[in-house]
């Protein structure tokens, strides 16, 4: 009697396949952890930077410190690139990268592309007078 439903199921897994995610094997694959996902440029650089960064550290306690914080060193960079939307050229140098001083260079391009915003300016010193119209009462 089973046997007759499980033929009358008739069960045919679906032909239609999905696309996984790109993904970048490193290693924290090898270490146990899941590979990142790579599904746009701004995560490829992030990937990108953080590989050559830890390949080019020499002390192991250090090295090993950046291997743990892959991840998020990844996550960093990625979102830096998609909230201050690099431009293409910018994108395309740390996609080229091979060595620290590759990225050292894409580094001063993209500050000169995007310079820092200006620091707030300071507070006036304790004691003093508010500037009239700010708002502000002197104790």
């Amino acid at each position: 009697m089973v046997l007759s439903i499980l033929v009358a199921c008739d069960h045919r897994p679906s032909t239609a396949q999905q696309q996984p995610p790109a993904t970048v094997v490193t290693a924290d694959a090898a270490a146990g952890l899941a590979p990142v996902p790579t599904g746009d440029a701004c995560t490829q650089i992030g990937v990108k930077i953080a590989e050559i960064i830890i390949s080019a550290t020499t002390d192991a306690t250090q090295k090993a410190a950046y291997e743990q914080e892959r991840t998020k060193m990844v996550k960093r960079f990625s979102e830096n690139c998609t909230r201050e939307a690099w431009s293409d050229a910018v994108k395309t140098c740390f996609l080229a990268a091979k060595n620290q001083q590759d990225i050292d260079a894409c580094s001063r391009e993209l500050a000169k592309a995007n310079p820092p915003a200006p620091a707030p300016s300071a507070p006036p010193p304790a004691g003093s007078a508010a500037p009239s119209g700010s708002g502000l009462k002197r104790d």
